[in-house]
């Protein structure tokens, strides 16, 4: 709130899996399975914020009731799972009058429509995402939290290690395992260590 002037309060950001019931609703209506971020809801949070033509930006839960569009969404997933397609239909009606922005339920409804990445990038490309990640060390480690890990790193030995568990745990054994020394380096790899490898 200090760093934006108040242009976007704690109560604009929601958990990093808000998309989830966008996902399934798409699912059901484009017939075809989407990226779902189900990660835990404690690792993040994030919110877009909207650019307007003077510059200003708002976030987008001054656009639209995104709470609301959540719930729209999971009831026409639940419709079409249950075999409910004209009711889906009607559901979808609810949407778009939900944006106060033309130009956005514009994008939306194009999202929705043609259920594209082409679609959805245009849309991505009139917003912006603010993101926070609520990172975890050895000694506030949630083990439910880690299980759900979306982030990853993948270590030269082949293991793969969530993103909070390397950071805190792994990372400094992993790069004494696998540091080699700058003239070796540069011997294997015939660059000056100034040069992209």
């Amino acid at each position: 709130e200090e760093q934006t002037g108040g242009a976007v309060t704690r109560w604009d950001w929601r958990p990093v899996n808000w998309p989830v019931p966008v996902s399934k609703g798409m699912e059901v209506l484009k017939n075809r399975v989407y990226p779902e971020f189900t990660m835990h809801p404690m690792c993040g949070a994030a919110t877009f914020i909207i650019l307007d033509k003077d510059d200003s930006y708002r976030p987008i839960t001054k656009i639209v009731d995104v709470d609301k569009f959540a719930d729209v969404f999971w009831d026409i997933y639940y419709s079409g799972v249950t075999g409910k397609k004209t009711m889906v239909k009607m559901k979808l009606l609810k949407l778009l009058p939900m944006i106060k922005s033309d130009l956005i339920r514009s994008l939306i409804k194009n999202v929705i429509t043609k259920g594209s990445y082409e679609a959805l990038g245009e849309l991505m490309h009139r917003l912006v995402m603010l993101g926070i990640m609520h990172f975890q060390d050895v000694w506030n480690i949630d083990l439910d939290r880690v299980q759900r890990c979306a982030i990853h790193y993948a270590t030269p030995d082949g293991k793969i290690r969530s993103f909070c568990t390397y950071n805190s745990i792994y990372r400094s054994k992993v790069e004494k395992q696998f540091a080699i020394p700058i003239n070796e380096w540069t011997s294997r790899m015939r660059k000056k260590i100034s040069e992209p490898a």
